[in-house]
């Protein structure tokens, strides 16, 4: 699913594509776009909701 995303009024940044992971009691859906972000914060995010990236075999649990 592509999806328009906007951080601030300037231009809309579209998503490549979006990944479904199923977790105990529900559904995340991660969308894939092409942007510099802070990666820290990123792996922040999903440590808090207990999401793990396998980078070895390009898995998410």
């Amino acid at each position: 699913k592509v999806t328009t995303i906007r951080f601030s009024p300037n231009n809309p940044i579209y998503s490549l594509g979006s990944i479904k992971v199923l977790i105990l009691l529900s559904l995340i859906t991660f969308y894939v776009i092409l942007i510099n972000i802070l990666f820290l914060y990123y792996f922040y995010d999903i440590d808090k909701i207990e999401v793990t990236f396998n980078n070895l075999n390009n898995i998410i649990k």
